[in-house]
């Protein structure tokens, strides 16, 4: 169904008057805007008298249960849930919902994310590529549907923006951006409180990992490229879980010279997990899409099955060429 922003919105609003109950779901491996965009809109309908239930594949991982509302998320039943439709929140691509989902006779009615490469796999789809966080989406569509946003709404949308933008600091944070900002404070979201719990409170064990994955850190392309491993032998040594991974190849984009980070993580089933990161001289959603990703220009990810070995043999050719450098030896630094 395409539609205008616009439109979808309206539709969207109008479509769900009428529903008493809706099962909202969002990708595996959450991240702050995924937790935050599911437990805001999941607020927002409970106040519009809806009955709702929050899935997430993952369950609600120890990062974010400071979140006021954290409870409400579960791991989605085997057998489709008794509601009315189905929302997809900050979900590029059907699959990414997860194993369970994909087997529910229920579909997908509306599907709300801000990814360049989403699949609009919706019925509704309101997807705005331009908006840095599905959190401000969600501002803008309780704000059309004339639906308060109270303290514990703002707390959980502000998170979900200030992750999804690096506290603010990435390109496709805007002036917009800052104003919904400015609005969630006066609306009680608890800027201090929530911005510790988000960057000032991580496990031990997450930097046990982080040593670890700086003294496997490689650097090529004349230190325009690095990238490192993470393997299950290393999750073993420092008790970290992947949930802690989130946010870690900061530290390598974040080094001066260096425009384009991989992360390259061993997961049980036998695929390894790709994180691709750029300063903006790479469009990272382009090289996922190769290997069967996506995600945004500056931050995208993928996964394919194999050895890390392996699938750096495939990757890494392709992110040096992105780079527009040949597939010269690596120098370990």
């Amino acid at each position: 169904m395409s539609e205008t922003p616009a439109a979808a919105w309206d539709a969207a609003i109008e479509g769900l008057r009428p529903l008493r109950s809706l099962a909202l779901i969002t990708h595996v491996r959450p991240d702050g805007d995924a937790y935050g965009s599911l437990i805001a809109l999941g607020l927002a309908l409970e106040d519009q008298g809806k009955r709702v239930s929050l899935y997430c594949e993952d369950g609600m991982i120890d990062r974010y249960r400071f979140l006021p509302g954290a409870e409400k998320v579960q791991r989605p039943p085997q057998q489709a849930p008794d509601a009315d439709a189905l929302i997809a929140v900050d979900c590029a691509a059907a699959k990414r919902l997860g194993a369970a989902c994909q087997h529910w006779a229920i579909r997908p009615w509306l599907n709300i994310d801000h990814h360049e490469s989403n699949e609009r796999f919706g019925a509704i789809n309101i997807v705005d590529p331009h908006r840095p966080a599905t959190g401000e989406l969600l501002f803008e569509l309780f704000r059309r549907a004339g639906w308060p946003v109270t303290p514990a709404i703002a707390d959980n949308l502000f998170v979900a923006i200030s992750t999804d933008t690096g506290s603010f600091r990435y390109r496709n944070t805007t002036a917009r951006t800052f104003e919904v900002a400015a609005e969630l404070s006066r609306l009680g979201a608890r800027i201090a409180d929530l911005s510790l719990a988000c960057y000032g409170s991580f496990p031990l064990r997450r930097t046990r990992l982080l040593k670890e994955t700086l003294q496997d850190l490689t650097l090529d392309c004349g230190d325009r490229l690095a990238f490192y491993r993470i393997t299950q032998e290393m999750y073993a040594r420092t008790g970290a879980r992947p949930e802690d991974t989130e946010g870690m190849i900061e530290n390598i984009i974040s080094t001066e010279g260096v425009d384009l980070a991989i992360v390259f993580e061993e997961r049980k089933n036998g695929t390894v997990k790709m994180s691709f990161r750029s300063k903006g001289a790479v469009n990272v959603n382009e090289v996922a899409r190769r290997f069967g990703g996506g995600g945004h220009p500056q931050a995208a990810g993928a996964e394919l099955p194999g050895s890390i070995a392996n699938v750096q043999e495939q990757v890494l050719p392709a992110a040096r060429a992105a780079l527009g450098a040949g597939a010269a030896p690596s120098d370990q630094r």
